[in-house]
């Protein structure tokens, strides 16, 4: 943990099996977790290489990579997704990339680059997994409307009782309605603004009612 925490950037290379990254990868992001919310790794420099001999999916873990970067709010530098039939021209690639985190990595050295909500969910912080069909079918429970939404469901079905988190749903709920409104007419831009609005009331409302007792203990 603290040779991550002390570092000024991150590279991960790794073989591709099942199209995903292998599991030793996983675990490796999901001991990091808690540093999602004590923001101590937000803007470390990120890069990684995905690579396949056999069927592929090198593109496919190299987006998982992106995706994972984007959760722990890193500072996106590049993914390459080689194939061994590539090999010769990913050398160069991987070389180019391996420069563009080193530079990175020295800048961090002076100073850490924040990555905002705002960044992270607009797309401008150079990391390209966009973040709002994921978020519209997951808060939505796959119906891409409020009725039937996580928040209109918790409302609803009395499943959310503290007055503070309820308070905070009602709030979300306003924002989700928006965010639908846009996504629906191709208003990706400001979809994504009330996704930003939304989750700064979900996300403390769900903790509020599910999380807060245990966290204060």
């Amino acid at each position: 943990v603290n040779k991550v925490l002390n570092a000024n950037g991150l590279f991960i290379a790794q073989p591709v099996y099942f199209t995903r990254p292998p599991a030793s990868v996983q675990l490796f992001f999901e001991r990091f977790y808690p540093f999602m919310w004590s923001g101590e790794l937000n803007g470390l420099p990120f890069a990684s290489l995905s690579q396949a001999a056999n069927n592929g999916g090198t593109r496919m873990a190299d987006w998982e990579m992106s995706k994972w970067a984007f959760t722990r709010s890193f500072k996106y530098i590049g993914g390459l997704p080689v194939h061994m039939v590539q090999y010769d021209e990913a050398c160069v690639k991987a070389r180019d990339l391996g420069k563009k985190l080193a530079e990175a990595a020295l800048e961090d050295a002076e100073e850490r680059f924040t990555v905002t909500a705002f960044d992270k969910y607009m797309g401008t912080d150079g990391n390209p997994w966009d973040c709002l069909d994921g978020y519209v079918d997951d808060l939505t429970n796959g119906t891409r409307s409020y009725k039937g939404s996580l928040v209109e469901h918790a409302l609803s079905h009395g499943t959310v009782k503290k007055e503070e988190a309820v308070n905070l749903l009602r709030n979300a709920a306003e924002e989700l309605k928006l965010m639908l409104q846009y996504y629906e007419v191709g208003d990706r831009v400001k979809a994504k603004e009330h996704l930003i609005k939304m989750r700064t009331y979900w996300s403390p409302a769900t903790i509020k009612e599910f999380l807060d007792d245990d966290l204060n203990q």
